[in-house]
């Protein structure tokens, strides 16, 4: 009996440690877990937290990226003579300043600007020629006074230049730049070997279906300290061409108010003149601009350059524009 209660007294100690152990394994395996556990989704959080920051990052960059390049786009906007345009300033313009554009968009084509089309004939006479003729022609239609049929004209006092050929090179640029605005231009001569009477002038510009007749002279003095510019128109007396007086005469003004204000050079102002034969004979509106003095010697040193010569006739032109404009 004894024997058989101290045996079952060991297994049940046996059983109650076997037990324990199980609990603690139990137990053990537990706090395995939930560390397994804790430290997997401690991990997942450090890693989303990283994604996020580099998300962030490259976020960031990218908006700074975006912030260079437009800063990059608008200094060069800003630049003077970007793209070939001159800046505007605000003030000068109805309209917003455009923001800067994306650096990588195409640069917006420049509109060629079309040549204008005015639908004007000009008739050019560089005045005088290489020879002068002597032999007589009436002075207007149905007169008794004869002139001779063109002079020699003047020549520079200092650049020894005569001025035939000073009217030819000055005329010549009138002409390629009326062309370029979009005129047509007749030219009464186009060399210096010619043999054209005053009459003749003004009967070749008649015919031409020009509007407006341009006579270009240069002027010459006894007194070399004389200088200007003039233009010379008929007077409503005129019993020629009295009828076109009050065109010629503002033809004459516009033409000798820019001419001047192009070249610097002194206006003497707008002369009456019945007694010209190349002005008398023609049937429209008519104008002979002295552009300056040969005799002077710095103005017919001015008049042989050929950018001053480039100014004399941009200065015609620009009265040309203003009388059909005005």
């Amino acid at each position: 009996m004894n024997k058989r209660n101290k045996n079952t007294s060991f297994l049940t100690r046996f059983l109650q440690a076997v037990v324990v152990m199980l609990v603690i394994l139990i137990v053990i395996a537990g706090a395995l877990s939930v560390a397994s556990y804790r430290k997997a989704h401690t991990g997942k959080g450090h890693a989303g937290n990283a994604a996020d920051i580099e998300s962030t990052s490259v976020a960031e960059n990218e908006n700074n990226e975006e912030d260079i390049s437009a800063d990059t786009a608008q200094n060069a906007s800003e630049e003077p003579g970007t793209a070939g345009e001159a800046q505007t300033s605000p003030a000068m313009t109805s309209e917003p300043s455009p923001s800067p554009s994306p650096t990588n968009s195409p640069k917006p084509k420049k509109k060629k600007k079309k040549k204008r089309k005015v639908n004007k004939i000009i008739a050019i006479d560089a005045g005088h020629q290489s020879r002068g003729d002597s032999s007589t022609e009436p002075e207007g239609p149905g007169s008794g006074t004869y002139k001779a049929k063109v002079s020699g004209g003047a020549t520079g006092v200092s650049s020894g230049v005569p001025e035939y050929k000073l009217t030819l090179q000055v005329a010549q640029k009138l002409r390629k730049i009326l062309a370029a605005r979009g005129y047509q231009v007749y030219m009464v001569r186009t060399s210096n070997d010619v043999r054209i009477s005053n009459k003749e002038r003004a009967q070749a510009a008649n015919n031409s279906g020009a509007d407006i007749y341009i006579r270009i002279h240069a002027d010459g003095s006894s007194d070399s300290s004389v200088n200007g510019s003039s233009a010379l128109y008929p007077s409503r007396s005129n019993p020629y061409v009295g009828n076109l007086s009050d065109k010629s005469k503002k033809l004459s003004q516009c033409v000798l108010d820019e001419y001047c204000k192009k070249t610097g050079l002194r206006s003497r102002g707008l002369y009456q003149r019945n007694d010209l034969t190349g002005t008398n004979w023609s049937k429209i509106p008519v104008t002979l601009i002295e552009m300056g003095f040969l005799s002077n010697p710095s103005e017919d040193q001015r008049m042989q350059q050929s950018s001053f010569q480039k100014n004399m006739a941009e200065g015609i032109a620009n009265g040309i524009d203003l009388y059909y404009n005005k």
